[in-house]
C-alpha cells in the first residue's frame, strides 16, 4: 500500500463445505499463511511484518503489477464465474418491441449484411443515446438493469450499456457476448485465482470481428478501444461454454495514427498564407470530437490549435526563429 505496515494480518472465517483459493504462487514468500479447522469451519490467516510503503510514480504500471494483492475466492475457475453471471444477468438481456423498433430506426439506411456497419451504428446508437449514470444499488453492483429500462431511461451505468449493446446486436443478428474487465489502471492479475472482485467494468465483444465495445467511450468510434481498456484482464462471458479469461492487446502502430499537412506560401514581403488538414484515427480522434463537439467555439478552439502548430513547425524549421515568435 502507500504506507508502511508494522504487521499485516487478514482473517478469514470460512464453513468447511466452501474452501478458499488465494493466489499462491505470487504470493511473495514473507507473507506466512495458515489454516486452522475450528469445528465445522476454517479460519485461515494471512500475515506480514514490516511491508515497504509503495511509491507512486506519473505513469507507473498499475497497483496489482507493483504490490502483489491478496486475491481470495470461494470459485474454483473462471468457469465457475462465468456461469454464475450469465445466471445472474440473462433475464435482464430479454427485449421488447420499443427495443426492437430501436434497433430498425438505428439501421434505416444501414448494409444489415455488413457486420461491421451493423456495429458501428448500433454502438453509436448507445454511445449518443443513453448517458453513464451509476445506480449501482444492492444487486445492481453486479447485475445490469433490464435492457428494456436502460432503453426507456436512456442512461445507465458500463454493465447496463453493455448490456444494451448485446441486446441490441443480437436482435440485428450480430453474435455478440457481455465481457467482464478489470481497467488498466488496476493493474493486471494472475489468472491462478477467479472471482468477480478482479472486475470493475463491463464492455461488450463481438468475436467474428475480434471486436471489444465500450459503451461509455463516449466520443470513440466501435473501432476505438480506449486506453482503459487495453492491456486489461477480462472474461468474456459465454452464454453455452466456458468463459474465456484474457487479456486485451494493444492498439497496432497503424491502428493510431494522427496525420498533419500544412502548405505554406510565403510571399515577397515577407508575409504567408496556409492552409492544411489534420485527421486522426485511433487514441487521438476522440479528443478531436471532443473538442469539437460544440459548435460555438469551434471556430476558436481551430484558431488556436493551428496558431500552436505554426509556432511548433516554424521553431522547428527555422533556428532562431522560435525565440522572435514567441518574444
Amino acid at each position: 500500500g502507500l504506507y508502511v505496515k508494522s504487521h499485516y494480518r487478514y482473517v478469514v472465517d470460512m464453513p468447511k463445505t466452501r474452501p478458499l483459493s488465494w493466489n499462491k504462487e505470487q504470493l511473495p514468500q514473507w507473507v506466512k499463511v495458515a489454516s486452522a479447522e475450528q469445528g465445522d469451519r476454517t479460519v485461515y490467516r494471512f500475515e506480514a511484518e514490516n511491508v515497504a510503503r509503495v511509491v507512486p510514480e506519473p505513469n507507473m504500471p498499475g497497483f496489482a503489477e507493483v504490490a502483489t494483492p491478496l486475491h481470495l475466492s470461494t470459485y474454483q475457475n473462471w468457469e465457475q464465474v462465468g456461469r454464475y453471471y450469465w445466471g445472474l444477468v440473462r433475464e435482464q438481456l430479454v427485449p421488447n418491441e420499443e427495443l426492437k423498433r430501436a434497433v430498425e430506426t438505428a439501421l434505416k439506411g444501414v448494409d444489415k449484411k455488413d457486420d461491421a456497419k451493423v456495429v458501428a451504428a448500433l454502438y453509436g446508437f448507445v454511445v449518443t443515446n443513453t448517458r453513464y449514470v451509476a445506480l449501482e444499488f444492492g444487486i445492481h453492483g453486479y447485475k445490469p438493469y433490464r435492457v428494456t429500462q436502460v432503453l426507456a431511461r436512456r442512461f445507465g451505468d458500463c454493465k447496463d450499456k453493455a448490456s444494451l449493446i448485446y441486446a441490441m446486436l443480437k436482435l440485428a443478428g450480430v453474435d455478440a457476448r457481455l465481457v467482464l474487465l478489470r481497467m488498466r489502471h488496476l493493474g493486471t492479475l494472475s489468472p491462478e485465482v477467479a472471482s468477480l472482485a478482479a472486475f470493475n467494468h463491463a464492455i461488450a465483444y463481438v468475436p467474428k470481428l475480434d471486436l471489444f465495445l465500450d459503451g461509455t467511450a463516449e466520443f470513440h468510434g466501435s473501432r476505438e478501444l480506449p486506453t482503459a481498456d487495453r492491456i486489461a484482464n477480462v472474461l468474456i462471458v459465454e452464454p453455452d461454454a466456458p468463459s474465456r479469461f484474457l487479456t486485451t492487446p494493444e492498439a497496432q502502430p497503424d491502428e493510431n495514427l494522427t496525420t498533419l499537412a500544412v502548405d505554406v506560401t510565403l510571399k515577397p514581403d515577407g508575409s504567408a498564407t496556409a492552409k492544411g488538414s489534420l485527421s486522426a484515427k485511433g487514441q487521438g480522434a476522440p479528443e478531436l470530437r471532443r473538442q469539437y463537439e460544440t459548435t460555438g467555439t469551434r471556430v476558436v478552439t481551430f484558431e488556436q490549435q493551428w496558431a500552436q502548430s505554426i509556432r511548433r513547425r516554424a521553431c522547428h524549421l527555422v533556428k532562431g526563429a522560435c525565440k522572435l515568435f514567441v518574444e
